[in-house]
């Protein structure tokens, strides 16, 4: 009896050990991911009393570059990281228990291809509202963030009784000949709008879009 309460002492004797991280990361709205040239929120929380210190972050990004540090803003435990390249991002807290790194990647913001009120996702248009557009746009979908993607370049193509026409349109609006291939567009027709290329947040150069829309006139 005295072995086994000398034991029972000494297990309520030993240290223990937390297993919650010194800090917890939550990107705003998204799973370990931040996007290109928009600012990604973050709240950090950490074991301690006062809210997490600009000072006690930082932000490193591996490109073809390198290591690069990332310029990191805000305070009380609301920050906002805005990489202006791709590649893995790791972001490290520093509290009184040590460091804790948190590694996350690097995409581009999410486009849509648009012309007017339609999308990838309809089939079918009718012709007044298509010739009522203007031209194409490129809208910034699934992020509560404010950013634009001009549209620099798309080909036109158009399907009449089986006669195919197309045209590389520079710029969002159409050009003189597309908007003609346009004005043209009867009932039963097709219209292809496709290889669209725009300026993303972040990045001088234009980058494709892999959205196509195929439209049947109505």
């Amino acid at each position: 009896m005295r072995t086994l309460l000398l034991l029972v002492l000494f297990l309520f004797s030993l240290p223990t050990f937390s297993q919650s991280p010194p800090a917890v990361i939550s990107v705003d709205k998204v799973n370990r991911v931040l996007y290109a040239g928009v600012d990604n929120p973050l709240t950090i929380v950490a074991q301690q009393k006062e809210p997490v210190a600009w000072e006690q972050i930082s932000a490193e990004i591996t490109s073809v570059d390198g290591l690069q540090e990332l310029p990191i803003k805000g305070y009380n435990g609301h920050f906002s990281v805005n990489p202006s390249s791709l590649g893995p991002v790791t972001i490290t807290v520093t509290t009184a228990t040590g460091k804790a790194k948190y590694p996350y990647n690097v995409r581009l913001v999410p486009v849509e291809v648009a012309l007017g009120g339609f999308s990838s996702r309809n089939s079918t248009a009718p012709r007044t509202s298509v010739l009522g557009q203007i031209g194409i746009r490129a809208v910034v979908v699934n992020l509560d963030v404010c950013a634009t993607a001009p549209v620099t370049t798309y080909e036109i193509t158009t399907i009449t009784n089986g006669t195919v026409r197309r045209h590389i349109n520079q710029g969002g609006p159409f050009d003189a000949t597309g908007r003609a291939m346009i004005n043209d567009l009867q009932i039963g027709d097709t219209l292809i709008i496709r290889d669209v290329h725009v300026r993303r947040p972040g990045f001088d150069g234009a980058l494709p879009v892999p959205d196509t829309l195929v439209l049947t006139i109505e």
